[in-house]
This record gives C-alpha cells, structure tokens and sequence, in this order.
C-alpha cells in the first residue's frame, strides 16, 4: 500500500530551534520599537511612529488649495489612495460610512482622501462611486517622513501631532473599534 508524502517538511531539532527563536524575537522587542503601532484604542497605550509633517498642501476636487497646517490640532486621518488601485477603490466606502459615523456623533476628526490624480479624474471618479467625503488631489511636496508609500497607506494623526498609527495596505475603516479609537483621540470616551 503506498501513502502520500507529508507536505510539511521535517526540520532539524537545532533548525526548529532557531526558527523558534526567530519567530519568538520579534515579538518580545517589538513592545519596544517605537515604529510599531499598537493595536489599543487607548490613547495612552499608543506607541507614537513619529511627527506628523504639516508642510505641504493638497488640492481638494472642487479645486481649492488646503494646506495641512490648517488641521493641526485636529484629529487627522490622511488615507493615500488612487483611482487605479483595486484595493484602495474597495476601502474607500468604509471611509465613506467612517465619515457619516464621525458627523452623526458630531465629531471633529477630519478625514482627507489623498490622490495624486487629477482633479477631474477625482471628481468624476468620486461622483461616479457617490463619495461625499473630503476627497484630495494632486499633494505638494509629499513629505519624506511619511516614509515609504505603496497604496492604500493610512496615517491617524493625534491632535498632538503625533502618528499613532501608520496602516499599510486595505482595510474595513467603519469597524467600531475605529471609531472609538478615533473618539478617544478626540478625548471622547
């Protein structure tokens, strides 16, 4: 009678061992790598990723010009996204349900949808997919401390000017949890 082959390979007493310490590593130091958001909606359990950098200003797709000094102080979501972007295209209803969430509980946090497109391609694309949110084109001088960018990146900015959490890649934003993060930043429990 012949048996299948198990597809999970044998490893060596001392491999296992160091694949064990390798996996068991991170783990333990990343309590102390600031760079590491923390999954607590507790302000202060947060791990801060670093300042958030005000200089520079996007065009929103009415085509007005917004310089993001304008939100310090504020509560700030900045979500980088692009019409092109499967993944970003399917989050950005769960921003859009964020939104209306934050304005029925009369919420001061801002949400800025960040392109780099152009502001007609934005706002057809917007009118098309019935977005009502502040949907933002064309960034100037994209700061370097926002660090590396792929799409969608998310940035949750405290009214302290802090990064306290850097999301990479697609999400569901309407999750309660979200919200109650966002509240408590706002000091609303």
């Amino acid at each position: 009678m012949l048996r299948a082959k198990s597809a999970r390979p044998k490893l060596s007493p001392i491999l296992g061992g160091l694949l064990t310490l390798m996996l068991v590593m991170p783990v333990s130091s990343a309590a102390q790598d600031p760079r590491v958001p923390t999954a607590s909606p507790l302000p202060d359990s947060m791990e801060v990723v670093g300042a958030f950098d005000y200089d520079w200003s996007v065009w929103t797709a009415a085509g007005d010009e917004v310089e993001l000094s304008e939100y310090r102080g504020e509560v700030l979501v900045v979500n980088l996204w692009a019409t092109w972007c499967p993944p970003c295209v399917a989050e950005l209803g769960t921003f859009e349900r964020l939104r209306q969430a934050l304005d029925n509980l009369g919420s001061g946090v801002k949400l800025l949808l960040v392109s780099p497109e152009e502001p007609d391609l934005v706002r057809e694309f917007a009118a098309r997919q019935g977005l009502a949110g502040d949907l933002v084109t064309e960034a100037r001088r994209m700061p370097e401390s926002l660090g590396d960018l792929v799409l969608p990146t998310t940035f949750v900015v405290d009214r302290a000017g802090r990064i306290v959490l850097r999301h990479r890649g697609a999400s569901d934003w309407a999750q309660p949890e979200v919200l109650a993060f966002l509240r408590a930043l706002e000091g609303v429990r």
